[in-house]
């Protein structure tokens, strides 16, 4: 394909294209890409949107059939394009470019190609940045001028073009949200349109005097609704999705004058209001609007959460429409049930907490951060094995970090980002993910292909190798992160200085705990030397673990010079299976189920699959694991939530940022699928057998 841009190489930038064609007859397809993002409409209509997270040594295309939307005759194609033109953790600087073409009966009807008819998109602006991980937000004023179309000009590159890897996801339901809050505001300082939000004093007033009718009757915008106020800088509608759901912004409202609006999104209402700037994050967008009709879907970007807020500076504003167009990954669903209606729904509420997770790859959260993490994805992946039957998924998601990985032999912290920073924990997760992978697909073509890359990760590993243990790595860039546990958080984040490296003990468990199914690949390929070698390394690894232990306690340390033991450092040395003394696997395994009686720091949710996998197997755990469940994900869903939270503080974790939708929370359906539903079809058995023999 041939890549085109408007004449002025500027980020961030909004771009449109047109291109006419002529149709006959027969399948006809759209095969389009671009560099961060594109919308694609033929004859007016919507196509398709976003584009796969890529980069130039791997850049994917779509293949979308319009076939249902071109007419005999003449036909217009228009795309748009968002270029973000910087490095974040979603996405890498590149070139603003954006290419298609129109393919019919093996032929391409028409293409991009220098000359063809460009613009800026007079609406569309950039604003501050909504997360690290997400960049710019977005604005659109209604009452822009439209510019002039012009030539566009070829862009050179050297891009790798793949088809995409995954299916595509669908953007197809609309999803409406109700009246949950509304009344009259007060700008009261702010910058951006988060803040202004966040800052504004806000006065609710009853439905039925803002709106002039029944909120009985009407809270559910079964028509259009006027609200107006009486003071204040204007009127403000919060709405519910009803569940924490991802999609695309839409609404469509009028107003007796050009005015400002913003929109806000969020997963809780905890202030009494949507939470819509927290620190550095932005989670809203600003507005221009026209008198009269102002209708918007952003196609560009997704957002995540379950409330909305439209703020708008004008005494009036009739509502039609506040919502999302939900976009999901086609999944299967096989039925489940457990024989217990609360474990159906601790089931169904994980489930979709995965669903909410996954789009072009897998995300840790979609409101936050939407990033593809080595950790983070395996247990989403781990999950979905039994939880959807899905397999491309994790393969692709595996092969994308596989390709971004950088000259130090490591996983970057996001794929397919370059920023300077990296979780060295994280890169051994990624081999685990292989293995799991293989295990469950038997897949030996894919594994042939990756190992080169999982033989870097462990070089990289090995120069750091001690007869203390793995040491932790002290260049600056390097975030020595294992989990949130409190002395396991990898300290400063974005640290400016170099550390003093020091045995790290879960670093060394995680290591076996790799090396040894890396071991195991390289017999499924029959390479005895590659296994050996592997072998050997790991066996150092296991001679070093023992520094860590502490006879007096019984316990594991996590680090040779502190006296601080953590329930995922001894979740850890247990996974490894290197202890095979009863008396110590006895007290870890006590360790694990009361953490605080032991003086020991509680893991948290990202690692719970490795604490309950070792409880089941060394403690005959089941039923300890099946009752903290049901305390931690039931007393989740008693509280309101309609996915898992990224930790058991909610939303109050993280300085106020902590995300209500995390796919790593997914364990239960790990755990109910693997152990429990085996034991009770195993239970329902004897009981039929015990009622047969009865009879007889």
């Amino acid at each position: 394909m041939k890549w085109v841009w408007v004449d002025k190489n500027t980020a961030p930038a909004f771009a449109e294209f047109r291109l006419p064609f002529t149709y006959t007859d027969g399948r006809i397809t759209l095969k389009i890409s671009a560099e961060y993002r594109y919308v694609a409409y033929v004859n007016g209509e919507f196509v398709a949107n976003g584009q796969y997270p890529d980069a130039p040594f791997y850049k994917v295309y779509d293949e979308v059939d319009i076939t249902g939307l071109a007419r005999q005759g003449e036909n217009e194609l228009l795309v748009q394009a968002f270029h973000m033109g910087i490095d974040g953790m979603t996405v890498r600087a590149d070139v603003p470019c954006v290419a298609f073409e129109i393919w019919c009966g093996g032929e391409c009807l028409a293409g991009s190609s220098a000359g063809i008819d460009s613009r800026r998109i007079a609406g569309y602006s950039a604003l501050a940045q909504t997360t690290p991980q997400l960049g710019y937000g977005i604005g659109y004023d209604f009452t822009a001028e439209e510019n002039p179309w012009k030539k566009s000009v070829e862009v050179k590159t050297d891009y790798k073009e793949v088809p995409r890897p995954v299916l595509k996801t669908k953007a197809e339901r609309e999803l409406l949200g109700i009246v949950s809050a509304q009344g009259e505001f007060l700008k009261n300082g702010g910058e951006t349109a988060a803040e202004i939000i966040q800052n504004c004093w806000m006065r609710t007033v009853l439905f039925d005097e803002l709106a002039g009718v029944s909120r009985e009757r009407f809270f559910k915008l079964q028509r259009p609704l006027t609200f107006t106020g009486k003071s204040g800088d204007g009127v403000f509608v919060i709405v519910d999705l009803g569940q924490e759901s991802v999609g695309f912004p839409r609404f469509f409202v009028n107003v007796e004058e050009d005015c400002k609006a913003y929109l806000c999104w969020g997963e809780h209402l905890q202030d009494l209001r949507i939470r819509a700037n927290v620190g550095p994050r932005h989670f809203a967008y600003a507005f221009n609007l026209k008198k009269g009709e102002n209708s918007f879907t952003e196609y560009f970007r997704r957002i995540g959460g379950r409330y909305m807020g439209l703020y708008v500076e004008s005494k009036s504003l009739t509502v039609h429409k506040i919502g999302i167009v939900e976009d999901e990954y086609p999944l299967q669903y096989p039925k489940k049930d457990f024989g217990d209606r609360l474990l159906n729904k601790i089931y169904e509420t994980g489930r979709r907490t995965l669903q909410l997770c996954i789009h072009d790859h897998y995300e840790d959260c979609p409101w936050r951060e939407q990033a593809l993490y080595a950790g983070d994805s395996r247990n989403q992946m781990k999950f979905g094995y039994t939880a959807f039957g899905e397999r491309r998924m994790p393969k692709e998601s595996l092969r994308l970090m596989a390709l971004c990985i950088e000259n130090d032999g490591l996983i970057p912290l996001t794929a397919p980002s370059q920023i300077n920073l990296n979780i060295p924990s994280f890169s051994l997760w990624w081999i685990v993910g292989l293995y799991e992978y293989v295990e469950e697909t038997g897949d030996t073509e894919f594994l042939a292909k990756m190992l080169s890359y999982a033989e870097k990760i462990v070089a990289a590993f090995e120069n750091r190798t001690t007869d203390k243990g793995l040491m932790t790595f002290g260049e600056a860039r390097y975030w020595n992160f294992h989990e949130w546990s409190d002395g396991l958080d990898g300290g400063e984040i974005w640290r400016t200085e170099d550390i003093d490296p020091k045995p790290d003990g879960p670093l060394t468990a995680l290591a076996i705990f790799a090396v040894i199914r890396l071991a195991k690949l390289f017999k499924m390929q029959n390479d005895a030397e590659k296994a050996s070698k592997y072998t050997e390394y790991c066996n150092r690894l296991i001679k070093s673990l023992d520094g860590f232990y502490c006879e007096e306690k019984g316990l594991y340390r996590s680090y040779q010079d502190s006296n601080q033991y953590h329930a995922y450092t001894q979740a850890m040395v247990l996974a490894t299976g290197v202890v095979t003394d009863e008396n110590r696997i006895k007290q870890m395994c006590k360790a694990l189920k009361a953490p605080s009686d032991y003086d020991v720091v509680e893991l948290t949710l990202a690692h719970f699959a490795t604490k309950y996998d070792v409880l089941i197997e060394y403690d005959d755990g089941l039923n300890f694991v099946i009752d903290q469940i049901c305390e931690i994900f039931g007393g989740m869903l008693f509280s309101g939530a309609t996915s898992y939270w990224e930790t058991a503080k909610g939303e109050m974790d993280f300085e106020s940022a902590g995300s209500l939708c995390h796919g790593w929370a997914a364990v239960a359906c790990y755990v109910l699928d693997k152990y429990y539903q085996p034991q009770e079809k195993l239970r329902q058995q004897k009981i039929q057998e015990s009622i047969k023999e009865a009879k007889s």
